[in-house]
This record gives structure tokens, sequence and C-alpha cells, in this order.
């Protein structure tokens, strides 16, 4: 976990201590007018927060004293709906409040154990003001867990506009354009983006936020080429808006780092909870092999979480020297795809003349590095 008070800790504190409000309406313990438990326990909800940002949904799950070699997990098809007005949001994130809270990944078996509560919520995008019914479904069978009929504090802000005039309802397409999001970075001033292929594998529209600092513009892109096995995606600014970028002040480093290496991670996690600010981890090269030893990639131990996926990995001078592309549930264990293999792939596409190869920040402080770069660090939006 990143050792800051970020919003995380916010979070946290606002349900263990009630005594911090993250939002404009907070539910505690709403009513619920039918629910299932998950087979192997209870869940209640605890609180429901509404802001223009997110919605956040606290619940508890209460694992029975002749429990025995259970498990939790929870889908990504999580939807948050309404029938009036009609409005249906897929899950953004979900986690369990330990020391810290800490993100979950879906469709993943964590262990539980008998005769214990845990706290756990689910992030969603914002409920527009005036819906103060709700249903939660996981949506996958007949054993789904679901509530319906969630009673929440959300009045109409403004009791003479409508639903299809207020600014603050999203369109389907709105909602589409962020369902997902990852990393990525500059390496040419044409508008060509590095991000992971997983990233945007299975995209019909993809967006790239952040140009040039200006986080109200979304421009489209495309997939020029991509490299499946190593998880690299290399993406084209194809919007008739976009004109080119400044230099890059960076360069790409080929070589490989040794380990205890210092290194630092550039992306936009958790947006949903953290915002659209940069945001700043380092550490160490931990390993000059991956997963199970994977050779195309580095362990590192500067913390990663989901939306960190496609970022760029940097070694003390600014060198752009991985890829970020997974975690592991363990504090600490993240792991890069090393660059060699961008540029194989590039040379195999033909296009690797245009890179960046001037460093111009090797002798900048980590904070002006970070000032120099964020303008070249982008939020990728996928539906």
């Amino acid at each position: 976990m990143v050792k800051q008070l970020t919003i995380l800790a916010i979070l946290f504190f606002s349900v263990a201590n009630q005594n911090i409000s993250l939002c404009q309406n907070v539910t505690k313990h709403p009513k619920v007018e039918r629910h299932n438990d998950w087979s192997s326990g209870e869940n209640p909800i605890v609180e429901v927060n509404v802001s223009d940002e997110y919605t956040i949904v606290f619940f508890d799950y209460i694992t029975p004293r002749n429990m025995k070699d259970s498990w939790l997990s929870l889908s990504s098809k999580t939807t948050i709906s309404s029938k009036l007005p009609k409005m249906s949001y897929s899950i953004v994130s979900w986690g369990i409040l330990l020391d810290n809270p800490e993100t979950l990944d879906f469709d993943k078996q964590y262990d539980v154990m008998a005769d214990r509560r845990y706290r756990l919520y689910m992030i969603f995008p914002p409920i527009p003001s005036g819906i103060e019914k709700v249903t939660i479904h996981e949506n996958v069978g007949k054993n789904s867990f679901f509530w319906t009929g969630i009673i929440i504090n959300n009045p109409l802000i403004n009791k003479t506009e409508n639903y299809q005039n207020r600014s603050n309802v999203k369109t389907e397409e709105e909602i589409i354009d962020v369902k997902s999001s990852g990393s990525g970075f500059a390496i040419s001033s044409r508008g060509l983006i590095v991000t992971s292929y997983h990233v945007v594998k299975d995209a019909t529209r993809i967006k790239v936020r952040g140009v040039n600092g200006n986080f109200d513009v979304a421009y489209k892109a495309k997939i020029l080429t991509f490299d499946r096995i190593n998880d690299i995606a290399i993406l084209e600014i194809s919007d008739p808006l976009f004109t080119n970028l400044a230099e890059i002040p960076y360069q790409i480093s080929f070589n490989i780092s040794d380990v205890g290496d210092d290194v630092f991670v550039l992306g936009y996690p958790l947006r949903a909870l953290m915002g659209d600010e940069i945001k700043l981890t380092n550490g160490l090269i931990s390993s000059r092999s991956g997963f199970q030893g994977d050779i195309t990639s580095y362990q590192v131990s500067a913390p990663v979480q989901p939306g960190n996926s496609g970022g760029p990995l940097f070694n003390k001078d600014g060198d752009v020297i991985g890829i970020i592309n997974a975690r592991l549930s363990i504090e600490s264990v993240s792991y890069a795809v090393k660059t060699p293999y961008l540029k194989t792939m590039l040379d195999s596409y033909g296009n690797n003349n245009n890179l960046p190869t001037i460093n111009l920040i090797r002798n900048l402080t980590l904070s002006d590095k970070v000032k120099a770069i964020r303008n070249f660090v982008y939020i990728i939006e996928t539906n």
C-alpha cells in the first residue's frame, strides 16, 4: 500500500471511526426489500455513500461458526441499477478493510475463516441525484448474490429539472466510455502511446485523457499494433482535434536493469477513489525475472493498483525501463514487461525511428522529474 494519507485511508476511517464524511449523501444501514446471502455467510449492507464522483457500498460478510473450507469472490459483472429512471452501472472496483483498505481482484477466490466478520466495499460510478431505490446484482447465474430495493438518501438536487436534461446524468455512451481504464505513456510527439495489451484488447472504443495535462478532453485513439504474448500495445491518437505533443523529456532504455536498482512508477490507479491526479510510487528491482521466473519481466517493490497497468516504470535517471502489467495480491509484489520486448515489437512493425532518445531530466530531483514527465503519462479509457 502507498504509505500516505490517500482517499483510501479516508475511506477506511469513515467506516471505522464514523467521523469523516466522504460523500454528499450517506445512508447507514439502509433498508433492503429483498436479498440473498452468499452461500456460506450473511452479507448485510452497512453504508452507502453517493457523491458526484463515485458510489461506495460497504457491506459485511459474516461467516458461521461451523463453516469449513470456504472462500469469497465477486464477479466483474456486478452492477448497480434502478428501474425508474432506468440506470445500470458496472462495478469499478472492490476490496476489503483490514488495517488498511486493500483492493481485491474480480473473479478470484479468497479464503475466509469461520466465525468472522469481514468488512468489504464496492465502488461504482456516481448515481444521479433523485434515484433513491437501487438494486445490486452479481449477474453470474442463479447462485448470484443480490440486494433489491435498497433505499438510499439521494434526493433530487433541483426539483425543476428532469432526468433527460440533467447534466449529471450520463448517457449510455458516456457510461460505456468509463467502463474501465488503465495508464499509458507517449513514445512519439505525433501521438504514439504505449500501454498494456490487456487494457485495450476487448475495446471497441479507446480514449486518451490527460494529453498536455488536460483531463477535460478525451482524444479518440486506435490500436496501431500489439503483442499479445508480451502484453504490449501501441496506440495512435486518431482524433482530428489532436495536433502533436511537446518534446518528450525521457528516453526509452533497452538495457537490462540490475537487482537493487531504484525505480519509480507513474500512473492512474483506482480513479474512482483517488481521482485523476497522477500517482507516484517507488521501490527497487526485486528480481530480473517475473512471475514464475518469466524472463520477459521485472519484479519490483513499487506498489501498484488496478489502473496502473500500461504505465511506465522508470529507473532513477528517468529512463523508461518497463511497462507495468501485473501485481500479486501480496503487498509490494509488482511486475513490468522489459523494454527490449517493446523494441522487438517496434522493429517488427518498422516504426522505431521516432522514439525519444534524449533524457532531459537525468539531473533533476525526483519531484522535478515527475513534473516534467506527467504531461506524457495518460489515462487510457476503454469500453
